[in-house]
């Protein structure tokens, strides 16, 4: 017998060079809307709102405001503790920082797409290696945040097969086995 659900819908738009996220959390207990303005492309947050629809205490209903905090923040790595201290702890709402967040990653998906479409589809043209080139020069956080990012792997490998550029190397992040096991070495 299923004793809880929970169901989450992200949508990104971009519009006057933002991009535009909604977030929607709802299951047992609570229902939550959150929506956050990324800068494209630098994915500095310029406006972000909460509302909760539900909740199961009424002192949650006082957590929303907190959002307006977030501006100025810029999405890179620590960006998920500072929101955290932003709207977290014994004064805010987890579930609102994560649904902060979850925004965050639906805009890193969704630059992508603004790019390409900024670039009159001609992103989505060029061959992998420069698209991964084209990337890593404007996103170098993108380097080891993940197995398909991996230095070492095959996409990178590809892109600069004469090795990393200076840039680049001093960005690495340590190195892990599929899995989350440490490399050994």
């Amino acid at each position: 017998m299923r004793v809880f659900e929970r169901n989450k819908h992200i949508t990104v738009d971009f519009e006057e060079g933002n991009l535009i996220t909604a977030v929607e959390m709802e299951d047992n207990y609570h229902h939550f809307r959150v929506q956050v303005a990324f800068a494209f492309p630098s994915l500095e947050i310029k406006r972000a709102s909460a509302e909760v629809v539900r909740a199961p205490n009424r002192q949650c209903y006082a957590v929303p405001g907190l959002v307006a905090g977030l501006v100025g923040i810029r999405v890179q790595p620590g960006f998920n503790r500072t929101v955290a201290k932003v709207v977290g702890g014994p004064g805010g709402c987890f579930h609102l920082g994560n649904l902060v967040g979850e925004a965050a990653l639906a805009a890193l998906q969704g630059i992508y797409a603004a790019a390409n479409q900024v670039s009159g589809g001609a992103l989505v043209k060029l061959p992998r290696d420069q698209r991964t080139r084209f990337w890593l020069d404007r996103r170098p956080e993108m380097l080891d945040s993940c197995l398909a990012w991996s230095a070492e792997g095959e996409l990178v490998r590809e892109a600069y097969p004469e090795g990393l550029p200076e840039s680049l190397q001093a960005r690495r992040k340590p190195v892990r086995e599929a899995g989350g096991k440490p490399a050994e070495g």
